[in-house]
Parts: C-alpha cells; sequence; structure tokens
C-alpha cells in the first residue's frame, strides 16, 4: 500500500501451486544454471585460495562431480563445502563414485543424493545433531545457544577430550560444523561478530526429517483431536489452541515436547504429565498461571522453558528436578518469588531471568550452585531476606552478561571484595546498578555513605580478560574513566 505507483513485487517459491494461488501476473520458472556457473560456484567454494597449477587432478574429478549437481545451487554449496576440507584426490574420486548417486529415492521426498553424500560424510555426533534440527518448523529461526542446551539435554554433545566445564563450547563447535557444511544457513551476527542464530533450508529440512526416519517432528495444531504422536520428539504451533492436545495426555514415548508459537493457553491439566515421564527437554512458553504439580515426576528433565508465563511465584517442588540444566523464565513479568530450596539444583547450568521485573531477591544458598553458566542478573539481597553479594564467589564459571543490582543494599564493603569478580573471565558484559535514585537523594545520603559505596564498587574489582563492556548505572557523583582496561565503560546517573 505505500509503494510507489508503478512497482512490483517478486514472491519466490519452489510450488507452482502457490504461484497460481498468488494470481501472479507472470509466472517465471528459474532454470538450473549452466555448467560454466555450476563450475565457479564449485570451485570458488571447494578451491578458493589454490592456484590452477596446483590442483589440476582435483579439478579434473570437481568437474564430474559438479554435473551429477544438475544445476542445483544448494547441491553445489554443500558438496563445495564438503570437499574443501579434504583437498586430496582419492577422497574426490570416492564422493564421485559414491553409490548414494545411484539410490532410488521417490521424487516426492525431494531428497538431493549431494545433500545425502554430504549428510553421510559427517561424524556420527553431528548426523545426530543435524537431524535434531528437523524438530522445529520449516523456516523457523534456529537460536545457536538453545540449540546447544537441547543437544545437551538429549546428551548429543560427546567427545574424549570434553570436560564437563566446557560441553556448551562443544556444542558450539558442533554448530559451527554444520554451518560451515552448509547445513545451516542465513547465519546472523551480533555486535561482537558472533553468530546467535541461523535457518535451514527446505530442502536440507527434508533431509534432516528424512535421515531421522520420523523421531522428529513439528506440526501446526488447529484442534485438540487433529494431533497423531508417532515420535520421540515433537514441536507444536499452537498459537489458536487454548489447551493441550488430548492426544498428548496419554503419550508415553516423548522425549522432546516444545510449544514454539506465543499462546493464549492459560492452563494445563494436572495429569498431563503423569505419562510423559521420559521427558528431557520441555518448553511451555504460554500464558499459564500455575504449574501442574505432575511435572515433579519427570526426573528426566533436563530442559525447562517457562518464558513468557503468568506465573507469580515458581513452586517448590521444582528443585526436585534433579537433573535440571537450563531453567527458562525470560520475560515472566508476574514472577517475585524462586523456590527457597534452589540450592539443591546443583546440575542447574543456565538460570535465564531476563525481564523478571518483579523479582528482586534471589533465594539463600545459590552460591552453592556452581556449575551455572549463566545468571543474567543478580539482585543483592537485604539485610532479612535473599542472596549477599559474597555468594557469587564460587559461581566462577559464569559466562556472557551478568547485572549486579541494588549494590546499595551491600552495608558490609568487605562482601564486594569477596565476591571475586576478576574470578569470572569469561563475563562479556557486566552491569553494576543501584535502585533508582534522583540526585538530590544521593545528596542526602552525606559523605560516609558516598565514600562506602565507592568502596563497594573498588571492591568489585571487575574481570579484565573477556571484559568487553562495564556498565555502571544510576550512581551519581562517581566518575569513571571511559576506557578501563581494554574495554568500554558505560556509565549513567
Amino acid at each position: 500500500m505505500g509503494a510507489a505507483s508503478g512497482s512490483k513485487v517478486v514472491v519466490t517459491t519452489r510450488s507452482c501451486q502457490v504461484a497460481e494461488a498468488m494470481e501472479m501476473t507472470l509466472i517465471h520458472k528459474l532454470c538450473v544454471l549452466c555448467d560454466s556457473d555450476c563450475w565457479k560456484l564449485f570451485k570458488y567454494i571447494a578451491l578458493k585460495g589454490t592456484k590452477e597449477e596446483e590442483c589440476r587432478e582435483l579439478i579434473e574429478v570437481g568437474e564430474k562431480i559438479v554435473k551429477r549437481c544438475k544445476g542445483i545451487p544448494l547441491a553445489i554449496r554443500a558438496l563445495g563445502s564438503l570437499l574443501r576440507c579434504t583437498r586430496t584426490k582419492w577422497y574426490w574420486e570416492h564422493v564421485l563414485e559414491s553409490e548414494i548417486w545411484e539410490w532410488d529415492i521417490p521424487k516426492d521426498d525431494g531428497i538431493l543424493p549431494a545433500l545425502l553424500l554430504s549428510y553421510y560424510s559427517l561424524p556420527l555426533h553431528l548426523q545426530r545433531c543435524f537431524s535434531f534440527c528437523s524438530v522445529f518448523p520449516k523456516d523457523h529461526w534456529i537460536i545457536k545457544n538453545e540449540l546447544v542446551k537441547l543437544w545437551m539435554a538429549h546428551g548429543i554433545i560427546k567427545s574424549e577430550k570434553a570436560k564437563k566445564d566446557d560441553i556448551e563450547e562443544i556444542g558450539e563447535i558442533y554448530f559451527d560444523d554444520l554451518l560451515t557444511h552448509s547445513l545451516l544457513q542465513d547465519a546472523e551476527k551480533d555486535k561482537y561478530g558472533n553468530i546467535v542464530r541461523c535457518k535451514m533450508h527446505d530442502l536440507v529440512h527434508d533431509l534432516a526429517a528424512f535421515v531421522s526416519s520420523g523421531d522428529y517432528h513439528s506440526m501446526e495444531v488447529e484442534n485438540s483431536e487433529s494431533l497423531s504422536v508417532n515420535c520421540h520428539h515433537l514441536s507444536l504451533l499452537v498459537s489458536d489452541v487454548l489447551s493441550i492436545p488430548s492426544p498428548l495426555c496419554n503419550e508415553k514415548r516423548l522425549r522432546t515436547l516444545l510449544l514454539l508459537c506465543h499462546t493464549r493457553m492459560e492452563a494445563l491439566p494436572d495429569s498431563l504429565f503423569n505419562h510423559l515421564r521420559f521427558l528431557r527437554a520441555l518448553d511451555l512458553s504460554t500464558q499459564i498461571e500455575n504449574l501442574p504439580s505432575s511435572i515433579e515426576q519427570l526426573k528426566h528433565l533436563r530442559y525447562l522453558s517457562l518464558c513468557r508465563s503468568k506465573i507469580k511465584e515458581l513452586p517448590e517442588f521444582v528443585t526436585d528436578l534433579c537433573n535440571l540444566q537450563t531453567l527458562k523464565l525470560i520475560n515472566c513479568r508476574n514472577l517475585h518469588t524462586l523456590p527457597s530450596g534452589m540450592s539443591k539444583m546443583v546440575r542447574l547450568r543456565h538460570l535465564e531471568i531476563q525481564w523478571t521485573v518483579k523479582l528482586i531477591v534471589l533465594p539463600n544458598g545459590l552460591g552453592r550452585l556452581t556449575s551455572l553458566r549463566t545468571l543474567c542478573k543478580f539482585p543483592v539481597g537485604d539485610e532479612n531476606r535473599g542472596c549477599k553479594i559474597r555468594e557469587l564467589k564460587d559461581l566462577n564459571l559464569l559466562r556472557g552478561e551478568l547485572s549486579i543490582e541494588n549494590l546499595e543494599r551491600v552495608m558490609n564493603v568487605n562482601d564486594a571484595s569477596e565476591a571475586e569478580l576478576h574470578k569470572k573471565s569469561d563475563l562479556h558484559i557486566l552491569s553494576l546498578c543501584c535502585n533508582d535514585k534522583s540526585d538530590e537523594e544521593w545528596r542526602m545520603l552525606g559523605n560516609d555513605e558516598m565514600e562506602r559505596m565507592k568502596s563497594v564498587l573498588e571492591g568489585l574489582r571487575p574481570p579484565y580478560s573477556n571484559l568487553k563492556e562495564l556498565k555502571i548505572k544510576k550512581l551519581c557523583g562517581f566518575q569513571v574513566s571511559p576506557l578501563v582496561g581494554g574495554f568500554k565503560v558505560f556509565q549513567s546517573s
């Protein structure tokens, strides 16, 4: 409606039926790439950085491989990504002569032999990681760190060299490997150049579903009776459904259940999880106000997301989920209380509480969760309740971003130094905040109080090694250099 007169709209699709339904004035069917363009694309990917005289034998084999791709760019990219890692003639000939080119695959499946070759050339652990991606619907943005946490929940990330301390890093390497093999695409980066999310091409998604033999499935549910579950891993698009589909209440096979869309669902049947006892990953990002007590039975659960829910208090029985690694409470704007027994959850690695505006204290004993990698905010407790800042002392595996709030509650200056922030070497962004105070209120504190706050800041001693940003907020009267230790300092009163 806002376009200039004479503008044109170009719609791309792989389906002629879609084009006809759109009532296009002109339907242009794209042809496959010509041989010369196929070779240019393949050479750019597989032989980039080499001179022609250095790889004449590879060029001869590569030209034959390209002809087998039949002009399809995605197939050329996938094979080019595969072969650039091994520039030896025998391996290229092995790919050229593979029996996969002759497999009798039904045309309706839309599976390209070149993509199958790329898949079967992956090591076993990457094949499992790739197959898992088919649990997401087509055209879905796959968040890198969330995918890694789901892989962790199912024990997919394995390595003889892996230690418990670096399993997330190995998962990120797996993700980057899939991206390198062109099995993931459209990678987006944050302002520091780190890849944060990507998509999977429709044809690659078809391949992932094909090789997973139907064990992973994503479906849109229009009514509670339209669901048939015959898989172990399921994602549901349930934006217009007000209750859990009844077939799920009797399902016993599921290991993954993800609700991926914003939904108006406000309640869950209390018996829902009586049969789903083997769940390892559960996403209930709905508008529910209470958790069914049957969740307590999910002893195998590693991943639990309650993002955007209306829950006010997280029930105490959540602390009985002894294997939980990831607890997501992002944007739970009514949440004001976490269970007092959270110190029992010693296997918890990620506690995500961004935008929980009413959560102003954390339960005592959080410092015992020494496996924590993610703790987005840490509101300092007062004299009567909540975590004191010194409980940060042993949380040296924290990474990413951390916001320490309510610093005015630190009455003992020694507590600040006991937090040992300088040992949290994997933190990239650190925020130091007080409650909102006007300039007049800060001036009324007096010199002694101002000196105490200054000593608190000096005692915190942020880490210097990997920190990119240090934010000091709502502290009036303190002067800080704009560049300290090589990282940026942002200060606001």
